[in-house]
């Protein structure tokens, strides 16, 4: 019968449907994991680029207090 026909085809393209649909949730996940991994590499960037001006404004403290340029960065035995 043609109810028969139609109730198949719509089964099959339901379960295309739910096939995309899981397909998709798995990409969203992947892009959702790669947007987190991402934004831990920028902070992770933030944190050595503040500590290396922190590294920097220590090193001109020492060398306003009269050290050389090679001792305030520990060379020289002096580390």
């Amino acid at each position: 019968m043609i109810s028969d026909g139609l109730q198949i085809e719509k089964a099959e393209i339901q379960d295309d449907w739910q096939g995309s649909l899981r397909c998709l949730q798995r990409e969203n996940g992947t892009i959702n994991r790669t947007l987190a991994l991402e934004d831990l590499l920028y902070k992770r960037e933030q944190t050595i680029e503040s500590l290396t001006c922190e590294v920097q404004a220590y090193k001109h403290r020492m060398m306003s207090y009269g050290l050389t340029e090679a001792e305030a960065e520990g060379v020289d035995g002096m580390e």
